[in-house]
């Protein structure tokens, strides 16, 4: 496989795999049908692996997953911070319904839309 379609292929990965966080978080915001919720997790789990594989074997694509994976770092520390606070601030107010539900699920989603958005901010910053 030539470098052009491999860089092409894991670039597809990443735009698939943004595709796929927004997707779930949308289908679990808007309590879609489960056959729905599938979709994001499906496009997440084949983006990753693509970009598991492929991505470290390149500095250009290893600075990309180096800077999801630290915003996503960010991310987690300021979800695990800020999460219980919020939760502690709020919980025992019975009249804020408001309050979202902050499960597993949206850390998950948490880490994973900040992966991507770290990852293509720095392509972008590199292609400016």
């Amino acid at each position: 496989m030539t470098p052009e379609k491999r860089a092409h292929m894991i670039m597809m990965a990443a735009y698939c795999g943004t595709i796929g966080t927004a997707l779930l978080a949308l289908s679990l915001a808007l309590h879609l049908p489960d056959f729905v919720r599938g979709v994001g997790p499906g496009l997440l789990v084949g983006s990753i692996f693509i970009l598991l594989w492929r991505s470290l074997r390149d500095e250009y694509f290893e600075g990309l997953w180096a800077a999801g994976a630290s915003w996503s770092f960010i991310a987690m520390i300021a979800w695990s911070t800020l999460v219980p606070m919020y939760l502690g601030t709020f919980e025992g107010d019975r009249a804020s319904t408001w309050v979202p539900d902050l499960s597993s699920n949206w850390t998950l989603i948490v880490a994973l839309g900040a992966f991507f958005a770290g990852f293509h901010a720095k392509r972008l910053r590199w292609a400016a």
